[in-house]
């Protein structure tokens, strides 16, 4: 019997040490991740040109930049701020109507607007008659020059900044009596020599527009020296050939 309650108590003992207690569960720790929301921070339109001419087109660009530094093309609809002045088609091609300024506004379907203004300018002609002397401007990047005398023979000679540009004879008896030519040209003084009597026009062609096959294209010698230039100097001697 001694021994059954000495055993007892060595168990009651042993379960009051530490290591008889009951196991606790481990403490779980959740970590929760934020991620920030990219939001639409600016809309912005850009074009190759601020300034364009009267019948002349320009293709408009529409970028959305989000809030991470990103960059991406923009998706909604084109509009014109005066329909007068320019039109914007939904592919954001623009063209010019009127002299004037517009604002051409695309409006993001996600959020968001930007807007690019242009000036739309009239293209740059002048005509007269004879001998004349005056200045075109810098930004005429290409100009068609004709000449039209219906007598027997009348010289046609044109200069533009110095250099000679045009040089022929109209008439019924050299077989033409009308002669047109597109040039390439920064603009300058135009001088318009030994033509009395001829009826002459100078007409800005806008960068987009197509050449034609009819137009005569005679090498740019307005944008480089005269002296010493091989294609002036056959050009040159070709046209005085015509004029004996």
């Amino acid at each position: 019997m001694k021994r059954f309650f000495l055993l007892s108590g060595l168990l009651v003992l042993f379960c009051l040490t530490p290591s008889c207690k009951s196991p606790t569960s481990p403490t779980t720790t959740t970590t929760t991740t934020t991620i920030p929301t990219v939001t639409i921070t600016s809309v912005t339109v850009t074009s190759p040109h601020s300034t364009i001419v009267v019948g002349q087109t320009e293709q408009m660009t529409a970028t959305v930049t989000m809030s991470d530094g990103t960059t991406k093309a923009g998706t909604g609809t084109w509009g014109s701020g005066n329909t007068f002045v320019a039109t914007v088609n939904q592919s954001g091609l623009v063209t010019g109507i009127g002299s004037g300024g517009v604002d051409i506004i695309f409006n993001n379907t996600a959020g968001g607007q930007g807007i690019k203004t242009l000036t739309v300018r009239s293209i740059w002609s002048r005509s007269g008659q004879g001998a004349s002397v005056f200045d075109m401007p810098t930004y005429v990047s290409r100009v068609k020059i004709t000449g039209t005398y219906t007598g027997s023979g009348e010289n046609f000679v044109v200069y533009i900044a110095g250099h000679l540009v045009v040089n022929e004879i109209l008439g019924t008896s050299w077989g033409q009596t009308h002669f047109e030519g597109t040039y390439l040209t920064s603009g300058g003084t135009v001088e318009v020599k030994y033509s009395n009597g001829l009826s002459w026009s100078f007409t800005e062609v806008p960068p987009s527009t197509a050449m034609t096959s009819t137009a005569r294209k005679i090498p740019n010698f307005t944008s480089q020296s005269v002296s010493g230039n091989r294609e002036y100097e056959i050009y040159k001697r070709e046209s005085e050939g015509r004029r004996r």
